[in-house]
């Protein structure tokens, strides 16, 4: 297996449909995010332990490795320096399949690393993927695996 950094748009998805589906509240959605990049970074640090202390993280967002970073002076992206972007007035709504399309690949690059299953993400995650089924009974996610593509986050919205 492989594993990625996702990035902001990926986790603003989740964010924002734990909002929609009443999981998370505009005050704890910053936390929740923190929490879902924090377990997303642990499972590529863990699937790739050389790249700590030696350069850039596999992602769309080339989330710099934190020791490297520090030790050239720069800034360091975190996962606590992951802040909510809420829903600008006018852009679509989440289509409800293609979020479950962004939880399985979220799934995907943050499951490599023991903690996992006992984690609060996958607990959050395998929440949210119930209570969207339970109020769209049949969906299935949209997409394969040209959806997880950082470039096609955008299609998480209905058009």
């Amino acid at each position: 297996m492989s594993a990625y950094v996702c990035g902001d748009p990926a986790i603003d998805v989740l964010v924002r449909a734990g909002l929609r589906y009443k999981l998370v509240t505009r005050a704890s959605a910053d936390l929740v995010g923190q929490a879902l990049r924090a377990e997303n970074v642990a499972s590529v640090t863990y699937r790739y332990a050389d790249i700590v202390g030696g350069g850039a993280m596999p992602g769309p967002v080339a989330l710099p490795d934190p020791i490297t970073q520090l030790a050239s002076g720069g800034a360091c992206i975190t996962p606590a320096s992951y802040r909510y972007t809420p829903r600008v007035e006018g852009e679509p709504r989440l289509d409800p399949a293609k979020v479950l399309t962004v939880i399985s690949c979220y799934s995907y690059q943050s499951c490599e690393h023991r903690g996992w299953d006992g984690s609060a993400a996958h607990a959050y995650i395998e929440a949210l993927d119930a209570r969207i089924r339970r109020a769209h009974p049949g969906i299935d996610r949209d997409g394969g695996a040209e959806a997880w593509d950082p470039s096609e986050i955008a299609a998480c919205h209905a058009r």
